[in-house]
């Protein structure tokens, strides 16, 4: 049986955070990088796998599938071998789908409304509406946690602390996080600086800024990547 294919771009978060679901189940993927800058995700080849044109996608065998968080529930619901990450529990399953879908609608939501006017180069900072949406999102996510659990949804890592740690690491360089404001922020991303796949989401942060501050300093002339969470 083949490989599962993720096409993947290293600086888009959602695109990180279907990799490191995969690598935190033990799921060997094979990675393509797909080439957004000479308009590969805008081929007929590609739109067959992801009609929206955008990253992350997956191609397992005769089924193609795209957004990252369904994307991440696949791989997990299909290869991993317990449901730490994603539980079968009724009350526990509701709780990572609550995150999950903030995470999509209104922290990812944050971050696209703030870069992608600078990609285009319309602005070269964020707006002050920019930075209050980020900061109201801060704002909620430190009063989601409670003083007994260690990550978002309980004591175990969830899906949804992979998507909202992808998407919050790419967004700290703009608008950073003050750890007096956001204490528990900052524990809980101490925290997954542990994990094995820390260094793989800290790079590809890395070059999503540095292109960020390209597209600041007016010297990318390239079309910006297109992620879809």
């Amino acid at each position: 049986m083949r490989r599962p294919t993720l096409f993947y771009v290293p600086l888009s978060p959602p695109a990180r955070a279907a990799l490191i679901t995969a690598k935190e189940i033990g799921l060997d993927l094979e990675v393509k990088i797909v080439d957004m800058f000479s308009g590969e995700h805008r081929s007929e080849k590609y739109r067959k796998i992801n009609p929206l044109a955008k990253v992350p996608a997956l191609s397992d065998d005769d089924v193609y599938v795209w957004d990252s968080h369904a994307i991440a529930i696949y791989l997990v619901e299909k290869y991993a071998t317990d449901d730490i990450l994603y539980p079968k529990d009724i009350l526990m399953r509701t709780k990572v789908n609550q995150m999950l879908f903030f995470e999509a609608t209104i922290l990812f939501q944050a971050l696209y409304d703030t870069f992608v006017p600078i990609y285009q180069q319309k602005r070269k900072e964020p707006t002050q509406e920019n930075i209050n949406s980020v900061h109201n999102a801060y704002q909620l996510l430190e009063g989601f946690f409670h003083d007994d659990q260690k990550y978002f949804c309980g004591n175990h890592m969830t899906l949804a602390d992979i998507s909202i740690w992808c998407t919050l690491l790419s967004l700290r360089f703009l608008i950073p996080i003050d750890e007096h404001k956001y204490p528990k922020i900052e524990k809980w991303l101490r925290l997954m600086k542990t994990r094995p796949t820390y260094e793989l989401n800290q790079n590809g942060a890395n070059q999503h800024y540095g292109f960020l501050k390209a597209c600041m300093d007016g010297r990318a002339f390239v079309p910006a990547p297109r992620t879809a969470n």
